[in-house]
């Protein structure tokens, strides 16, 4: 009688925790394994591979991230999984506590690790069946964990506020906006396959733009998103209010176009001396 044998594809499986950024992390994270022949599944315990995508805001999120990589872990203790991930905003800053929470993680993954997972994997996991570090040739995937109709664009990682109650910038690190064109060509991907709506998201995303062309270049991405076939809707996001100008009101308020008169500001606190 022939042994049963497993599929040749590793099989992955992704828990994504916390925001909407750490979703379009999340996004990428997938679209690299699928890029890499990986077999994504949904279920953990049919995965041979599991990413946990943590968030570490809050104490809260933080403890729903322990308790998930716990029972994760647990499903590697019972031989259903053979490797754990982490990955996520509570890797920089509590890496330590996830050790020490969790020993049966296999490897904490930093942000800039995210687009050498496919190698990552490859060390942990080793396939007989592809060489190291391969990929399908010819293959970029483009992974999309929201609904079909709208999806989250990044317009920029990191922010450089200081506020005296947000761990973020300690986190990701200061700002770092997404070239414009690269913006743009993302969007009409995105709307290729089906999205109507974009929420556009960052830490700040009223800063945008800054880093790379010393000043601020909002309108203009929303005015360059405003051209592509097919979109419906354009919501921005995580708003950083002193930095909402005329010209920004100017343009949520226009007609005819699918730039919403919506927009997202956190309202943290009324005290300057917190801020």
């Amino acid at each position: 009688m022939e042994t049963p044998t497993r599929s040749v594809n590793r099989r992955v499986a992704v828990i994504s925790l916390g925001c909407p950024k750490n979703l379009v992390d999340s996004e990428t994270m997938v679209s690299q394994f699928l890029s890499q022949g990986l077999e994504m599944v949904q279920d953990p315990a049919d995965a041979d591979l599991v990413l946990v995508n943590t968030c570490g805001f809050l104490g809260s999120a933080r403890r729903e991230s322990l308790d998930a990589l716990r029972e994760v872990t647990r499903l590697k203790d019972e031989g259903s999984v053979q490797a754990v991930f982490v990955a996520g905003c509570m890797v920089g800053n509590y890496g330590d506590v996830i050790r020490a929470e969790v020993p049966g993680v296999d490897r904490l993954i930093d942000f800039s690790d995210y687009q050498r997972l496919g190698s990552i994997v490859d060390e942990h996991m080793p396939s007989s069946d592809a060489p190291s570090g391969f990929t399908v040739p010819g293959r970029h995937v483009q992974a999309r964990l929201t609904p079909a109709h709208f999806a989250y664009l990044k317009i920029s990682e990191g922010c450089n506020h200081t506020c005296s109650f947000c761990v973020i910038p300690a986190i990701r690190g200061r700002m770092k906006s997404v070239p414009l064109d690269e913006l743009v060509e993302r969007a009409r991907r995105l709307v290729a396959c089906g999205a109507k709506e974009l929420n556009l998201i960052a830490q700040d995303s009223t800063m945008y733009g800054v880093d790379l062309y010393g000043e601020f270049r909002l309108v203009d991405l929303l005015d360059r998103l405003a051209t592509i076939e097919g979109l419906a809707w354009i919501r921005l996001l995580y708003a950083y209010p002193t930095e909402v100008s005329d010209a920004l009101i100017d343009r949520l308020a226009g007609e005819d176009t699918p730039v919403l008169p919506y927009i997202d500001v956190p309202l943290q606190h009324a005290s300057d001396r917190m801020l």
